[in-house]
């Protein structure tokens, strides 16, 4: 199967506890430590996910993860959830960070961390919709494997933690030998002049591209 996709991830058919599972899944798999999904008991307090972000070079930083599944970061709203977070009993708070399925303003990534530094929590970092799927892609290309075939994310925490830990890192030589793979066709070895049959020809690459696409491979005989 493939490793990477080149579609756009459609965030917005995200149910908000899809978009939460995805999130909380990745943050796992990308090392986070004392996850919890806050935002699955329906009473959150302004914190989705709460987490220790790790840092080679610092101390891990406790941050409340915000899962903005909407069209845009409404000012407002990013400021009662930070002010509801930082009122909430779970201790200090060190950084929030938004992922979000939609496209950030400049103006929205100035304005949402002058709000924190006012709650006196100095650190914040936004994700677009763009970025966190280029995230995705980066660092736990698997994710995109389970979205692409259909197979539901579990939703209790603990199911979650063994349904990363199923799947090893796939490093970029892996990567390239599985695509290169597809290419491994007469439709690319073949002269155009010399193809016999054209109606075969593109189908072939209708099904390069979609498993490209999907990680979905047929063979001339569609399977």
């Amino acid at each position: 199967m493939i490793a990477r996709a080149v579609r756009p991830i459609h965030f917005e058919d995200f149910a908000g506890a899809d978009f939460e599972r995805l999130v909380f899944a990745y943050h796992l798999h990308d090392g986070w430590s004392e996850l919890a999904w806050y935002g699955q008991t329906g009473s959150d307090q302004g914190r989705d996910i709460i987490g220790m972000q790790p840092f080679d070079d610092r101390p891990s930083r406790r941050t409340v993860i915000r899962c903005v599944n909407r069209n845009s970061l409404a000012q407002s709203k990013a400021e009662r959830g930070m002010t509801a977070a930082a009122r909430a009993p779970t201790g200090r708070i060190d950084a929030f960070q938004f992922v979000c399925r939609s496209a950030v303003s400049a103006e929205r990534r100035g304005a949402v961390p002058a709000a924190a530094g006012k709650l006196g929590t100095g650190h914040v970092e936004i994700w677009s919709g763009t970025e966190f799927e280029e995230q995705i892609r980066i660092q736990a290309g698997f994710l995109l494997l389970r979205l692409v075939n259909g197979i539901v994310f579990p939703d209790a925490e603990a199911e979650l933690h063994r349904f990363v830990d199923e799947f090893p890192d796939i490093d970029d030589d892996a990567a390239i030998s599985i695509t290169s793979a597809l290419f491994e066709r007469p439709a690319f070895r073949t002269p155009f002049r010399q193809e016999s049959s054209l109606p075969a020809f593109l189908q072939a690459i209708e099904d390069t591209i979609g498993a490209l696409n999907t990680s979905i491979w047929r063979t001339r005989d569609a399977i």
